[in-house]
């Protein structure tokens, strides 16, 4: 069964990356939307919590690898 991209998200939590540290913020993050939220949920959620661009960069970059793996 393909996971949702919340949770595929927090098992990256140990790379050494701008995907792992996004992962490690999401997982500390109380307001996290809904598990089965997807890009643009999330996207909003970071936008409304001031991230940076570099959390923004990494999103899209976790959203890209996601969609390749479960395409």
């Amino acid at each position: 069964m393909k996971p949702n991209f919340i949770d595929w998200l927090l098992t990256r939590t140990n790379e050494n990356s701008a995907v792992g540290d996004l992962a490690r913020d999401m997982a500390k993050d109380t307001n996290l939307p809904n598990k089965n939220s997807g890009y643009p949920r999330l996207y909003k959620h970071l936008t409304r919590c001031n991230a940076c661009n570099g959390a923004l960069n990494a999103l899209s970059t976790a959203w890209d690898q996601y969609k390749a793996e479960h395409a």
